[in-house]
C-alpha cells in the first residue's frame, strides 16, 4: 500500500499495522537500493508494489514518483516491476478534488444509497461507467509509459450489482439483445417497463 493509504485507513491493513510507530521507517526501507540488492541476490525477478490506490492521479503524484524511482532501481538489477491498481474503489475525499464528476461514478444499491467498500471514505466505483473506466485507461496509460512498470495488477475486481440509471438501460438493451420472445421466456410482451430486480430478489452461491 502506498503510506497515504496507510494513515487515512489506521488499522491493519495487508499484515501491516498502519498506527505502528515503526511503519515510516519500514516504509522507507522498502524503496532502499539496500532492500532491492537483497531481493536481486535472493534470486528475486519480479516484484509487484504499491502505483495507484484510488485517491486520484494528482493527489497520488508523490506516491507514483516513488514508485517511478523503485522501478528503474529493479530494472538496473533485472527485476520487472508491477504496479498494484486499485479498481473495485475510490477514495472520494480527494479524488473529487481532482474530478468533480466523480460523484457520478459512484456505485448505487438499490435503494440509491451509494455503495461503500466496507468504509465510509471509499466508495465503490459504477464499472459500467464509461468515464471511470476512461480515467482507468490513463492511469494505466500513466503506470506503463510514464512509470516504467512492467504489467498491472489489478485489485478487487470482483462485483456487486449497481442501479443507476445508465445501468438500467444497459441492462434493457441486453435483454432486448439476448432474448427476442420475452413472452414466451418471461411471460411479459416486451422490456419498456422492466426494473433491475432488488437485491433482496438476487441469490448468492
Amino acid at each position: 500500500e502506498p503510506d497515504y493509504a496507510y494513515r487515512r485507513q489506521g488499522r491493519m491493513m495487508g499484515a501491516v499495522n498502519a498506527n505502528a510507530l515503526w511503519v515510516n521507517d519500514w516504509y522507507e526501507r522498502l524503496h532502499t537500493d539496500e532492500t532491492i540488492a537483497l531481493m536481486a541476490d535472493t534470486g528475486v525477478n519480479l516484484a509487484c508494489t504499491h502505483f495507484y490506490k484510488g485517491f486520484g492521479l494528482e493527489h497520488e503524484k508523490p506516491g507514483i514518483e516513488k514508485t517511478r524511482q523503485f522501478v528503474e532501481r529493479c530494472h538496473r538489477r533485472g527485476i520487472r516491476v508491477i504496479g498494484y491498481t486499485q479498481f473495485g474503489s475510490i477514495y472520494y475525499e480527494t479524488l473529487l478534488k481532482e474530478v468533480p464528476e466523480a460523484k457520478d461514478w459512484a456505485m448505487r444499491r438499490s435503494d440509491g444509497s451509494i455503495r461503500d467498500y466496507g468504509v465510509y471514505c471509499r466508495w465503490v466505483p459504477d464499472w459500467l461507467n464509461e468515464d471511470f473506466i476512461a480515467y482507468l485507461k490513463r492511469v494505466m496509460t500513466v503506470g506503463l509509459t510514464e512509470v516504467g512498470l512492467d504489467g498491472l495488477h489489478f485489485d478487487n475486481t470482483h462485483g456487486e450489482p449497481g442501479y443507476s440509471e445508465s445501468t438500467l438501460k444497459k441492462f434493457k438493451a441486453y435483454l432486448v439483445a439476448h432474448c427476442p420472445a420475452p413472452l414466451d421466456r418471461f411471460g411479459i410482451s416486451d422490456f419498456d417497463n422492466i426494473q433491475l430486480p432488488p437485491e433482496s430478489a438476487l441469490k448468492y452461491d
